[in-house]
């Protein structure tokens, strides 16, 4: 059983993740994230660098591309694992590139994106979370303890929306899926997640 969780920062995903690993109905479930390996360790590590920032997006998605796919070399591929939750995926890798508005990258970025759907082990079930836009910069702003998110923050919160609501609609008839409103935090959308899960088992 393989379990995804996608949404934009702020959205809740890690809380939840969090509750569910603390829930003694999901024990025998491995909780990761595309970075839980050792590349996806170092790779993190160098994306965060800022002298790293500006380097042309085509080459971050290419180094984005490698940490997926040893993520599904690891832990999926293996076979090893029969219950297993992530935080983030696919969905994840679509929404929060930066393609730069020019044929060759977008082209480049189509390709990659393509081949990695295409070989990438798709969900049993992916929970993806949204909150409105004013609240998720009001979490994030709080979170990084300042006044104020710049408008290129909110701008790029927006596109990120967008993208995954534009990798929603490739979704297959045969994928199984919830949307989910986390606007407030609320017990009901734990209980929602986790009797969904349940139920899956």
């Amino acid at each position: 059983m393989f379990i995804a969780f996608e949404g934009p920062d702020g959205v809740g995903k890690t809380t939840i993740i969090k509750k569910l690993m603390q829930d003694v109905r999901f024990v025998k479930y491995k909780f990761i994230t595309p970075f839980s390996t050792d590349i996806g360790v170092s790779i993190k590590k160098l994306l965060n660098d800022p002298l790293f920032y500006n380097v042309c997006e085509t080459t971050k998605i290419e180094l984005m591309s490698k940490v997926f796919l040893d993520t599904e070399e690891k832990f999926l591929k293996s076979k090893t694992l029969d219950y297993l939750i992530i935080d983030r995926w696919v969905a994840s890798f679509f929404a929060y590139q930066n393609v730069p508005n020019n044929p060759f990258a977008q082209e480049m970025f189509g390709q990659y994106f393509d081949y990695s759907l295409g070989i990438l082990t798709r969900p049993d079930y992916t929970f993806y979370l949204k909150a409105d836009n004013s609240i998720l910069i009001e979490r994030l702003r709080l979170k990084a303890d300042r006044d104020q998110l710049d408008a290129y923050f909110e701008n790029k919160l927006n596109q990120i929306n967008h993208n995954y609501d534009l990798y929603i609609d490739k979704y297959e008839k045969s994928d199984k899926y919830s949307i989910i409103y986390n606007n407030d935090f609320s017990p009901d959308v734990y209980e929602e997640i986790s009797n969904t899960i349940v139920n899956l088992i």
